[in-house]
């Protein structure tokens, strides 16, 4: 991971900067398809910091709106200099196909809440892109201040970008190759349980055991007598499972199979 924070211009008493909470590891690429469309998996999840240049301490920055970008770059690509107009960030020649690769939204607004560690920060979720083709890639993203008194209509001035930063190489994987999608982290399950608008996923290790339970026809039993089926059992939110009705010892048994 690169991080490049930069300061709004050089008399700036703030510096900004982008840190990835939440790397991509794999996607299964899905061409030019919606039907059968794959997200990248684990959704990327950055989270910005502003501090004080003299005292290094956190400080707020009350009078700007903030978003991120991202595009997709092949590994090995280098992130642009932060700090310069978004408008004069002009994509070489051996970028421009990679506009084609990426799907789904590519920006991304600020989130107020707490991580899985209940700690408060400013976060930006990116849980809506695919990749079209297979490949090694990483994902760059950059941190726009937009000054909302030059929010008009008339208006033709860019916006600064304040920090950049690029993920880990992730690889893309052909649909008979994807190794499967993982079950969302903590820190997804937290800022989605504070109101974040994302789909939550159980992963494909805990569907493949759900789906050998349901085919072995298994009951668990619970400590207060009851029993219910195996592969609801592995549905389950541990959370719905009081004291009382924890797995009992022993009681698990295989319903007879009708003949």
């Amino acid at each position: 991971m690169i991080t490049r924070p930069a300061l709004v211009n050089a008399w700036s008493p703030v510096a900004y900067d982008l840190v990835i909470r939440q790397q991509p590891l794999a996607a299964r690429a899905c061409g030019f398809g919606e039907r059968d469309r794959r997200v990248i998996d684990p959704p990327p999840i950055l989270q910005l910091t502003i501090t004080d240049c003299a005292t290094k301490a956190p400080r707020a920055d009350q009078e700007a709106i903030f978003a991120v970008t991202c595009k997709l770059a092949k590994a090995g690509e280098d992130v642009g200099e932060a700090g310069m107009p978004l408008a004069d960030i002009a994509p070489g020649p051996s970028q421009l196909p990679l506009t084609h690769y990426l799907m789904g939204t590519t920006a991304a607004s600020p989130f107020q809440g707490k991580d899985e560690h209940l700690v408060p920060g400013t976060f930006f979720v990116f849980a809506d892109l695919s990749c079209r083709y297979p490949g090694k890639y990483k994902i760059q993203f950059r941190l726009l201040r937009i000054d909302p008194r030059k929010l008009t209509l008339t208006s033709d001035s860019s916006h600064p970008v304040v920090a950049s930063v690029e993920t880990d190489v992730f690889t893309v994987y052909a649909p008979k190759d994807f190794p499967g999608m993982r079950a969302s982290t903590a820190l997804l399950k937290a800022l989605h349980d504070q109101g974040l608008y994302v789909s939550l996923k159980k992963g494909t290790e805990a569907r493949k055991r759900k789906r050998r339970a349901s085919q072995r026809g298994g009951a668990v039993g619970l400590s207060d007598g009851s029993e219910v089926d195996a592969a609801e059992f592995l549905d389950a939110d541990p959370t719905e499972l009081t004291e009382s009705r924890m797995i009992a010892p022993g009681r698990g048994k295989r319903r007879r199979r009708e003949s």
